[in-house]
């Protein structure tokens, strides 16, 4: 399926080389590439859905320096949504407080009955943008009950109970969603997320990736519960749902064949 990568630290760190042996693994990957620096002034999302092997666009923004304390990218393998633009990872909304919440998603929602109503509005087909269009609604709901903009605690519950009722019924939730200020990461299938420390931050994969010049120690990030990170410490974490994605042989060979045309 997909891989995501996301980087979050106090300042700034040189990702060329992180983002180059990242885009790689599109030769197993193909149908789309995204990235969004996230602590620029204009953090505008660039994405394709074409192959990042083969895209020029990619290839010419990776001859300038990047450097970024916040960023994510995103490597597509379709699995629900055809190979087009509104189906391209970074997904990205705007609440009713003027916030922006910007989301990757790896994996399938196969029992999708709380994301459904969002099929007839959507802009693609993809199970990812129905959970970010669900995540702006609650965050809505909570805004107008208040009568003003949410706060870092309440914006985390939030995130962590739709966490929660998303990653029942063995629904596959690797997650990495940012809210204009902190990262939230959520894995639930074993070994499918990954932690290391670069620079004075922490640098997050689906699968570890090795970069030159960078001695790295991959761990696994702590499964089944919400994490959320600011400058790259860890400052919030919920409660363990025990909701574990068990692979299942003939669904994921079902999913596989399903878009084989499009390799």
């Amino acid at each position: 399926m997909c891989e995501l990568l996301a980087y979050s630290a106090k300042s700034s760190e040189p990702l060329n080389q992180v983002l180059n042996a990242f885009y790689k693994r599109a030769k197993y990957h193909p149908h789309g590439w995204g990235q969004v620096i996230l602590d620029n002034n204009n953090p505008e999302i660039t994405k394709e859905p074409i192959n990042a092997i083969k895209s020029i666009k990619l290839h010419k923004l990776l001859e300038n320096p990047i450097d970024s304390k916040a960023l994510i990218a995103h490597i597509r393998y379709a699995t629900t949504g055809d190979m087009k633009y509104e189906n391209t990872h970074p997904f990205e909304i705007f609440d009713n407080s003027g916030r922006r919440w910007v989301l990757i998603h790896n994996g399938t929602v196969l029992k999708d009955e709380i994301i459904q109503k969002y099929e007839s509005s959507q802009q693609g087909d993809t199970d990812s943008e129905r959970i970010i269009m669900l995540i702006a609604d609650e965050m809505n709901k909570n805004i107008e009950k208040k009568n003003r903009p949410l706060d870092s605690q309440e914006r985390f519950e939030i995130i962590d109970n739709i966490i929660h009722e998303l990653s029942k019924d063995n629904n596959k939730l690797n997650l990495i969603i940012h809210d204009g200020e902190q990262f939230y990461i959520h894995t639930n299938g074993y070994g499918q997320m990954h932690q290391t420390s670069l620079g004075d931050g922490i640098l997050f994969c689906t699968r570890e990736i090795n970069i030159p010049d960078y001695k790295l120690s991959w761990t696994d990030v702590p499964r089944l519960k919400t994490l959320c990170y600011k400058d790259g410490k860890l400052v919030n974490y919920g409660e363990e749902h025990g909701n574990e994605y068990i692979p299942d042989p003939e669904i994921e060979k079902e999913l596989i064949a399903r878009y084989a045309h499009l390799n």
